[in-house]
């Protein structure tokens, strides 16, 4: 990519690329793919791409010769999202006690007694 009017390289933040990542339907990009919407070069975004995975934001798996395919890494946060509209946790609480319950009870507590 060439440089502006005004002398400057053209940047983009680690934010910029792993948004190219989260807005995208595939499940790898390669590197091409990724550079083509960054205003930087794809050997800085290569670069870029391999920060980002050192601070485990993204993963990568080479490809063939030369090729790279990338893809976000899952936290534990993104594993555990809960939709705002789970049926489970939509409405309010349906009970509370003030008292502790004890370990061996609170199945008891949570789903009622099983009827057998």
């Amino acid at each position: 990519m060439s440089n502006s009017s005004s002398g400057r390289r053209p940047r983009a933040t680690d934010e910029d690329i792993l948004t190219v990542l989260r807005s995208t339907e595939d499940p790898v990009l390669s590197t091409a793919e990724i550079a083509d919407h960054l205003p930087i070069e794809r050997r800085t975004t290569l670069d870029r791409l391999r920060a980002l995975e050192d601070r485990n934001l993204v993963q990568s798996k080479q490809i063939g010769g030369r090729n790279t395919v990338w893809w976000l890494t899952t936290t534990d946060s993104d594993r555990c999202a809960i939709a705002d509209d789970d049926p489970f946790f939509s409405k309010g609480a349906l009970f509370a006690s003030d008292e502790p319950v004890d370990e061996d009870e609170i199945d008891d507590v949570v789903y009622g007694e099983l009827e057998g």
